[in-house]
């Protein structure tokens, strides 16, 4: 499975092409200054918990949908995202991340929700499995009552608006993708190749920044030999390859989960080393420039700055520093505003860090030292 997409010769430029527009990619110049004027800048939301797949490595808290379950608070309906959206607004909000708990694409509000952000002039960048925009026949199911109706359709309208799209790709083995979703191969990875394929087509790869990504997520013990031809294949095309290790959230996250399906930190390190070394070479990143940033949790690409200047909203409400985040809640929506736990918790070890490798994965699924050993070797 690997997708029909040309090669797009251009230079590269690390202050471009190291980013993925709407994601919340923020300079260190943005960062002290939204510190400074104690501004919100990114969200990451869940919108929906719908979702015909079964990957073995999803953070979500349940294995299944919780709308309407006895003893389950009900999900946030469209009209309390929205009033999230306004309340974050009022706090300086500039992106919205969709990376779960649902397939935002078996929502059938996600374009509403699209133009609804884009009208603000707010950045919206989508996770998604693929298999709906790869589907006709789900297309037309989830949007056919906003008139789209096939999966091109579905791209041509997206690409109109302040969205980018970030589909799934950990390997090109169609054998190893099917299992990885707990789908038959031979009906998921050809949903996937044309979902990317049609995404390209319309354009999410024309622009510099980019708006599209081919994410590895996560890194696991049967994937990650693959990894680096997917980040190559993406480098070659002007599309951000998103390479993360296991979130330490959700309901699979034990030790006897991860002795299984973690890769080993040996294998994460050569990983790293190698797209680095690649970087460099190929002029993504400078050795100077990795030796003053320090390496990103996402190897080769932009650092994450997602916990100083951003929160998670949980689809009950319940407000996390990140999807990653395992610790205890700031707070709910429901029972107090925004504005109110984003103040009381601003201010913490990160707040204003450009680089804040990832404090949750670090010494669990990211080996301690990891970066420090990579400025020395590179």
């Amino acid at each position: 499975m690997k997708p029909d997409i040309p090669q797009v010769r251009q230079t590269p430029d690390p202050q471009l092409d190291n980013i993925l527009q709407h994601w919340g990619f923020f300079t260190k110049t943005e960062i002290v200054e939204a510190t400074a004027k104690g501004q919100l800048l990114m969200l990451d939301l869940d919108f929906g918990d719908k979702c015909s797949l079964h990957c073995a490595g999803c953070f979500r808290r349940k294995h299944v949908a919780e709308n309407g379950l006895a003893n389950s608070d009900p999900n946030m309906t469209y009209d309390e995202i929205i009033d999230v959206i306004s309340q974050a607004q009022a706090l300086g909000l500039r992106t919205v991340k969709l990376c779960g708990k649902g397939e935002p694409f078996e929502n059938t509000e996600l374009l509403r929700f699209a133009h609804e952000l884009t009208a603000r002039g707010i950045g919206l960048a989508i996770f998604t499995k693929g298999h709906v925009i790869g589907d006709d026949v789900l297309v037309a199911e989830t949007f056919g009552h906003e008139g789209i109706t096939d999966g091109e359709m579905l791209c041509r309208e997206l690409v109109k608006l302040k969205v980018s799209i970030m589909p799934s790709v950990p390997s090109f083995n169609d054998q190893l993708l099917g299992k990885l979703v707990g789908r038959r191969p031979e009906w998921y990875a050809p949903r996937l190749k044309l979902a990317v394929e049609r995404l390209a087509k319309a354009g999410f790869n024309k622009t510099r920044p980019t708006r599209l990504a081919l994410v590895h997520a996560p890194l696991t013990r049967v994937s990650i030999d693959g990894a680096f031809a997917v980040y190559h294949f993406a480098r070659e095309r002007n599309i951000i390859p998103v390479l993360a290790a296991h979130m330490v959230s959700g309901k699979q996250i034990t030790d006897e989960f991860l002795l299984k399906a973690d890769a080993s930190d040996e294998k994460k390190h050569r990983l790293f080393q190698q797209v680095l070394a690649y970087n460099i070479k190929q002029g993504y990143q400078t050795h100077e420039q990795i030796l003053l940033d320090g390496p990103s949790c996402m190897p080769g690409i932009h650092p994450c700055n997602q916990i100083a200047v951003g929160l998670y909203v949980m689809i009950k409400g319940t407000v996390m520093r990140c999807p990653g985040d395992f610790a205890k809640s700031l707070g709910n929506i429901r029972d107090e505003p925004l504005a109110d736990i984003w103040e009381r918790n601003r201010w913490w070890k990160w707040t204003g860090v450009h680089n804040v490798g990832c404090p949750y994965k670090d010494g669990h699924t990211l080996p301690l030292g990891l970066y420090d050993e990579l400025k020395q070797e590179v």
